[in-house]
């Protein structure tokens, strides 16, 4: 089989942050190990027991990412004002993008100018909705670049 090099990609580095498995090693390990990572919801994200919608069942299980709220605003360049808006998606986002190219050995600097394209796939505006729910948002944080978008993610990530 030919391959045309014009057509050719690869991946050279990989992160990614997973319920039970804070990286791409430990989540291959709960895999292999077959590790079910669906459990109560945990207290500090909300009480399972009172409901949060009187229309609609809401699990008391799920899937959880740990320190969702720890993020290095400072290393990204993302203001204090900002950063208490931001969607998660997107400090995720930032800091598995970063772990991939270290894992990749690919320093960023080598990266301005070059033919690399970043891409995300973003599925839930549920922190957009929480924020919606809270009343407006304050002026001083209404960046455009906080709201959630689904190409959000992946053009904030070039511009780091």
């Amino acid at each position: 089989m030919q391959h045309d090099p014009a057509e050719t990609i690869a991946i050279v580095g990989m992160a990614g942050r997973f319920p039970d498995a804070p990286d791409t090693d430990r989540f291959w390990r709960m895999l292999m190990d077959r590790h079910d990572a669906i459990r109560p919801v945990p207290a500090d994200r909300w009480n399972a027991d009172e409901p949060l919608d009187p229309e609609k069942e809401i699990q008391g299980h799920g899937g959880f990412l740990e320190d969702v709220s720890r993020f290095d605003a400072a290393f990204f360049g993302v203001s204090p004002r900002e950063v208490e808006v931001l969607d998660p998606q997107q400090r995720l986002m930032l800091e598995t993008s970063w772990l991939a190219l270290e894992d990749a050995g690919i320093p960023t600097a080598r990266l301005g100018g070059s033919r690399t394209g970043v891409y995300f796939g973003g599925l839930w505006r549920d922190y957009e909705r929480l924020r919606e729910d809270r009343g407006p948002v304050p002026p001083r944080t209404r960046s455009p670049a906080t709201r959630w978008t689904c190409c959000r993610p992946g053009s904030r990530t070039s511009w780091v």
